[in-house]
């Protein structure tokens, strides 16, 4: 069906098509390259926010459990319920004893 649509048409017509046709296709490559690319950077940004906020909330809680102090521990832990993207949080002892912590609840 192409081939009959292309077969009178001027040799310029022809080469306009091939060309804008292969625009389009590198546009597409373009575009699938940079969102995955734009993805990839979302990721190791979270990741690198997650690690910085883990780090900042083991040196706040130190020393909570180092007193086991369970009550500034919470204190520490509910300053990360205003961060939305965190879903559960918690200090816990080397014994494995829960100090503080929270779970949000998904289905709000």
């Amino acid at each position: 069906m192409i081939r009959r649509l292309l077969r009178n048409r001027p040799i310029a017509n022809k080469l306009s098509l091939i060309i804008l046709a292969s625009l389009a296709g590198s546009m597409l490559v373009v575009f699938m390259l940079l969102a995955t690319n734009e993805a990839r950077n979302s990721l190791n940004n979270a990741r690198t926010h997650l690690a910085v906020l883990a780090e900042v909330t083991a040196s706040n809680s130190q020393a909570a459990l180092a007193f086991l102090d369970d009550k500034n521990a919470q204190l520490t832990i509910d300053s990360l319920r205003t961060i939305s993207a965190l879903v559960t949080a918690s200090i816990t002892t080397i014994d494995g004893r829960q100090m503080a912590g929270f779970a949000r609840d998904e289905s709000a």
